[in-house]
């Protein structure tokens, strides 16, 4: 469960704006908002924050980035953000949601190895359940 969120933005106009709406929408959870000069500011000095928390984040803490498309190409503005992160050894939620997809395939194709052993092993039982009488036990 997420306890605490730390929210970089670009600018204190969007400061101003979260510290008004995230108590109305947060239910009691704890943040702090780090806002910068401009998005240029944030980003440039994004790298050595992100490595910053990576050393000391609780496992319960979450960062926010929160920065405007303006005319920067979408993807290559997450991408450049997700490189950042990355880079500084955290886990993005874009990041965690490929691991959950990976994680549930490697689940789904343990279960199918699973039930194939469980059932080698039980047509192996039935064999040799059908040699011996019943009741008897092979010394």
């Amino acid at each position: 469960m997420v306890t605490h969120v730390e929210i970089l933005v670009e600018e204190p106009s969007m400061e101003a704006a979260l510290r008004l709406i995230i108590p109305k929408i947060s239910s009691g959870l704890s943040f702090e908002i780090y806002p910068y000069l401009c998005k240029q500011d944030l980003l440039s000095k994004l790298p050595a924050r992100l490595r910053g928390y990576a050393a000391w984040l609780p496992q319960d803490w979450r960062i926010v980035v929160v920065v405007d498309r303006d005319d920067d190409d979408c993807a290559s503005l997450k991408q450049n953000l997700e490189m950042a992160a990355r880079d500084a050894g955290l886990i993005t939620r874009t990041q965690r949601g490929r691991a959950a997809t990976k994680q549930v395939w490697r689940h789904k194709k343990s279960s199918r190895a699973e039930k194939n052993l469980r059932a080698s092993s039980t047509a192996g039982r039935r064999q040799v359940s059908s040699r011996e009488p019943h009741g008897h036990r092979g010394t």
